[in-house]
């Protein structure tokens, strides 16, 4: 069913696209999992080690997610902002 599934999804991308002939497909199982398989991959792809994060978002609650997330790590009983996250304003999209 899940191979199944993922060629449907597949084939929802514009025809002879890489995504749509070469395209992998993840599942899984939450919110906090595809945050951290998303910024692994982003990691692998990139070779970087430096993230940018907005100011009280939350990823989830996987270490690496906790390291993204300025809700947890300056929060009662983070451990403060690891030296590889940069974290930005919101953005104001009532005020500009």
């Amino acid at each position: 069913a899940r191979v199944l599934l993922a060629k449907k999804l597949r084939n929802t991308f514009k025809a002879g696209s890489a995504l749509r002939e070469n395209g992998i497909c993840f599942f899984v199982n939450s919110g906090s999992e595809a945050n951290e398989l998303a910024f692994r991959l982003a990691r692998a792809f990139t070779k970087g080690t430096n993230s940018i994060v907005v100011e009280r978002a939350y990823h989830g609650c996987t270490n690496i997610t906790v390291d993204l997330s300025p809700y947890k790590f300056l929060g009662r009983g983070g451990e403060g902002k690891p030296d590889w996250v940069e974290v930005i304003q919101c953005p104001d999209t009532y005020r500009g």
